[in-house]
């Protein structure tokens, strides 16, 4: 398996930070294990059809999103701390002062929330408001592409993308059938390449692809 499909499963099965490495050392054969026990496999450290199988439709979404129950200023260049927003009248305002920077955002990376003036949740109101945009748009959108010998691994890559970059790049993707060189074009924020969504982009073609 290559790095990124090792960070993949290890995103998958609850590691985090460091521990996400792309190395399949002991810690991540035994959280593996785990998983598959919790999911009802046979704890065998193998990744198989029936893993494949048990992957969840926000497995990849949920560690690359966090889960964040005020709003936040969804830039990149300064800590989480500094970005929470608050409302005064209109105008969404960081924590550190600033005006916000990028795009209000909150829960699992929903920006429609904050629209409606909603500057803080609770967990379970960010899991339903996830799982309503998945079932209602990310999901119809990834069956309109799918094939027909899809796993639940290769919907759960799409999905992430598509959670990302939306429909619209979802269609395009499918239009390059799903070509790897089509999977890495979306590694941008504005002009410049990104480390965070290279990564990203690499684990989802990694897992769709199986490798």
């Amino acid at each position: 398996m290559t790095p990124a499909g090792v960070r993949a499963w290890q995103r998958i099965v609850g590691l985090y930070g460091r521990d996400v490495d792309g190395n399949p050392g002991p810690k991540t054969a035994a959280a593996f294990r785990a998983w598959q026990i919790a999911k009802g496999i046979e704890p065998d450290g193998e990744i198989g059809p029936l893993c494949r199988a048990a992957v969840g439709i926000a497995d990849l979404i949920k560690p690359y999103e966090g889960c964040v129950l005020q709003a936040y200023d969804d830039e990149r260049r300064s800590p989480l701390s500094a970005r929470l927003l608050h409302r005064v009248g209109g105008t969404w305002i960081r924590a550190d002062g600033a005006m916000c920077h990028s795009v209000p955002t909150i829960g699992w990376g929903n920006t429609a929330k904050p629209r409606l003036g909603i500057e803080r949740c609770t967990r379970a109101e960010a899991d339903q408001w996830l799982l309503e945009d998945l079932s209602s748009v990310r999901l119809p959108a990834v069956r309109r592409v799918q094939g027909t010998d899809w796993d639940a691994a290769m919907v759960c890559a799409t999905l992430s993308f598509c959670y990302n970059e939306g429909t619209g790049a979802l269609a395009k993707l499918a239009g390059h059938g799903f070509t790897e060189e089509a999977w890495m074009a979306y590694d941008m924020i504005g002009t410049a390449h990104d480390a965070g969504l290279k990564m990203r982009r690499e684990e989802e073609y990694a897992l769709f692809s199986g490798l």
